[in-house]
């Protein structure tokens, strides 16, 4: 085959590819079956591989990279990303019409009505028709370059259709389908993995992590809605832009619409609240923009909010199902928390099964019963939680709850904190306290050994192939046993030992974390690590010694000293030591790390796992900041259970929010 057949053959092959890309992502019209799609793909695979030099970017076989990301690089919008004003209720958007009405001096004016999607807003960059660069929103002036990532979405063109500019800024919202969504978290945990929230968790989690390959098979999808910098003027409408977006090969929402006056968007509002659930993505309102480009310039921007548009939210997603059962979780201290099972109910798209009950005196001061019918609120997509009972639905078959007195694990005794809500199991033997202190000493915030989450503990515990944290060192030994399992497998395993070879470099601070001390999180280790600088120093020391530190009082250091007068724990470090774990100071490998610098968090709600304290540490540590309040200036919005109002500042203003876990994600 000669040059010019060879370079032409590539090309014909890439063009069909990208028109079928079209066709099944953006059109869901596929014209070819997945069998011959592979083969057309694996045709293109084969040729590049024999004429390396005449791969190109835009080709579909480089859409993902085989490198990893140490970290995202800041990318500088063209223009900037707005956030938008929120209205709640139909008179408060009226009233934005009036407004509107009197700042353009028109008594009439034309609205675009859009879904407003519950994903994570980005911007891409087209040259010339090929796609070169896209960023998440970040605080609207830059955001992360997540060019890598961007290029895993089948939905996004490479190349333009048509007859682009020779530069097209676009803005749009990666969402991960709900469809999809269960099956996903399922998947995980029969891995024994953390399993995600909601669907916007997880496109944000997914689109945001180092690695490519893994974003790819997530199986992202994205909406476009809008133009930011772009060389081409002839554009006078939001309805323009919209349709020009599809010409070009973009996806754009068919459930947008032009309406001719305020009435019309409160139908199509009322239209898609009662709709949504059956809908494949998420979304928390509407957008209204003016659809004159020129009217929108007129009216310009207050702060970060553009006066032409306005968010119109959905009402607090709440349904009503029956409490079947409450049942107790077993934390690794031995703290014990109720949780509520449900009916299985559809709320906002998700399927919710159970929700925390936070400890007993919840249950007893909203004087919930079993067999109750409940009400389920999920608080801004977040968390669910019983937040009341239906005194109409007591048909007399409600039982009272009672807490038990013996550890549903072990039998042992439960017994209740003086002074404290909290309950606990007092027994040092119970295996569901050994699962989730192994847990924790797996997590990412303390050795950051992957893969291995509480379902595999449960299986190595319950078929005695470990007994202790400190096992899971030995676990190269016992590769025949283990593979044998059911669900485990060779390169699981491999996987494993890999990970848990790795973890031996982590940080003292972290090492010290990994232990489980009650009250002993990432900010105590920190400062534990640089004063004593070793284990050893630090078991030697008195209570005296721990209080003289800077925000170390006698509860923790008590706590301290009763963890390590038990002889066992003293062992376990020891054996953790002559694995190779490391407990004592490196100047060189614990120096700091300012890959937060110049990014400002706050942090809303309660978390399980962490401390703020640790947070807040996490974040200084590593050259950030935290405020208590929420500013247009925000970077990020850490969100745990039960959010306050910051929650709905973020949203407002378009400032990324963010589960503790994909925060941890942030610090590798």
């Amino acid at each position: 085959m000669d040059s010019n057949n060879k370079e032409q053959k590539i090309k014909f092959i890439r063009e069909q590819i990208h028109k079928h890309n079209y066709l099944y992502y953006v059109l869901n019209s596929p014209q070819i079956s997945d069998v011959d799609y592979d083969r057309l793909f694996n045709s293109l695979i084969s040729l590049e591989e024999e004429f390396p030099e005449l791969i190109t970017a835009d080709s579909p076989s480089q859409r993902i990279v085989s490198a990893i990301s140490g970290e995202f690089k800041q990318f500088e919008h063209m223009s900037p990303m707005y956030s938008l004003a929120n209205c709640f209720n139909e008179e408060e958007f009226l009233n934005w019409y009036k407004r509107i009405q009197e700042l353009s001096g028109f008594d009439k004016v034309d609205l675009v009505s859009e879904v407003k999607f519950d994903g994570l807003a980005v911007s891409m960059v087209y040259e010339n028709g090929f796609f070169v660069r896209g960023a998440t929103r970040g605080d609207g002036i830059k955001g992360e370059d997540v060019t890598n990532n961007l290029r895993t979405i089948k939905s996004i063109p490479m190349v333009l259709r048509g007859d682009p500019p020779e530069i097209l800024e676009v803005r749009g919202e990666v969402i991960f389908p709900k469809s999809k969504f269960q099956e996903f978290n399922e998947s995980r945990a029969k891995e024994g993995l953390d399993i995600y929230s909601n669907p916007r968790n997880l496109a944000a989690g997914s689109l945001r992590h180092l690695d490519s390959k893994v974003t790819a098979q997530r199986k992202l999808d994205i909406y476009v809605y809008g133009l930011g910098y772009s060389t081409i003027n002839s554009l006078k409408t939001q309805w323009e832009v919209l349709s020009y977006l599809k010409t070009l090969g973009f996806k754009v929402s068919e459930l947008s619409s032009l309406l001719q006056n305020p009435q019309h968007v409160i139908n199509f509002y009322s239209d898609l609240v009662k709709n949504i659930s059956t809908e494949d993505f998420s979304a928390d309102g509407i957008v209204v923009k003016i659809n004159k480009l020129d009217v929108q310039k007129r009216l310009g921007v207050v702060g970060k909010d553009p006066r032409w548009a306005i968010a119109y939210k959905f009402p607090t997603i709440k349904s009503v199902t029956r409490l079947k059962n409450i049942e107790l979780s077993i934390g690794r201290t031995g703290r014990i928390s109720p949780v509520a099972i449900l009916e299985p109910v559809n709320i906002g798209g998700a399927t919710v099964k159970q929700a925390s009950l936070h400890n007993f005196d919840y249950i007893v001061n909203n004087d919930l019963k079993i067999n109750d019918l409940v009400v389920v609120e999920r608080a801004g997509d977040v968390i669910p939680k019983v937040v009341s009972f239906v005194p109409e639905g007591r048909k007399g078959l409600e039982v009272e709850w009672k807490f038990p007195a013996e550890c549903p694990s072990c039998g042992s005794e439960i017994v209740r904190i003086a002074g404290e809500s909290a309950h606990l199991c007092i027994s040092s033997s119970c295996s569901a306290q050994l699962k989730r202190l192994i847990e924790h000493f797996v997590s990412k915030s303390a050795m950051n050994i992957e893969g291995i989450g509480l379902k595999q503990i449960s299986i190595l515990i319950d078929n005695k192939i470990i007994s202790s944290s400190a096992d899971l060192y030995c676990l190269k030994h016992k590769k025949s046993q283990i593979i044998n399992l059911d669900g485990f497998g060779e390169k699981r395993f491999d996987n494993w030992i890999e990970s848990i070879e790795k973890s031996k470099s982590v940080s003292f601070s972290r090492a010290l974390v990994a232990l489980g001390i009650p009250h002993v999180g990432l900010e105590t280790a920190e400062i534990i690590s640089k004063n004593f600088r070793n284990i050893t120093h630090l078991i030697n020391a008195s209570e005296f010694d721990l209080v003289g530190l800077y925000s170390i009082g006698p509860k923790i250091a008590h706590s301290i000293k009763n963890y390590f007068s038990n002889q066992l724990n003293q062992d376990l470090v020891e054996k953790l030591i002559s694995f190779g774990v490391r407990f004592e100071f490196d100047e060189n490998k614990d120096e700091e790390n300012h890959k937060f610098d110049g990014i400002k968090f706050v942090i809303t709600g309660s978390f399980t796992n962490y401390k703020r304290t640790d947070l807040v540490a996490i974040i200084k540590n590593l050259g950030g900041t935290v405020s208590n309040n929420m500013s247009t200036k925000t970077n990020y919005l850490i969100v745990g259970d039960k959010p306050g109002s910051k929650l709905d500042f973020a949203q407002s203003n378009q400032i990324e929010t963010i589960n503790v876990e994909e925060f941890i994600e942030l610090t590798l």
